[in-house]
């Protein structure tokens, strides 16, 4: 018998395949460098954290900048930061802003 209507499926299918894996590890790549850019620049950390101790008032830009370096770079580090992302993306900005506080405190 012959198989070739058959044959000629399959090729279509992991054609199809092979492109949406291409299209998949092009997203991924993307991703993640979008993420080593967000997580290697330190004031991009600051910004971040600056803005949850902006909505609580507990930051004043004028004396505490210093304070601000120290608590972002040296206090949280990179992983802390990273670690308040996750709970800013899964909790919102009100816990987070308390749990910043809190920490701040």
């Amino acid at each position: 018998q012959c198989v070739l209507s058959l044959n000629m499926l399959n090729e279509k299918i992991y054609i199809f395949l092979w492109f949406w894996t291409l299209f998949v590890l092009i997203v991924t790549l993307i991703g993640l460098l979008a993420f080593l850019i967000s997580y290697v620049f330190k004031q991009r950390q600051r910004k971040f954290i600056k803005r949850f101790l902006s909505i609580c008032d507990e930051y004043d830009p004028d004396t505490e900048r210093n304070f601000l370096h120290e608590f972002t770079h040296i206090f949280l580090r990179s992983d802390g930061v990273f670690i308040i992302d996750l709970i800013n993306s899964n909790s919102g900005d009100l816990i987070t802003t308390d749990i910043v506080r809190q920490l701040w405190h």
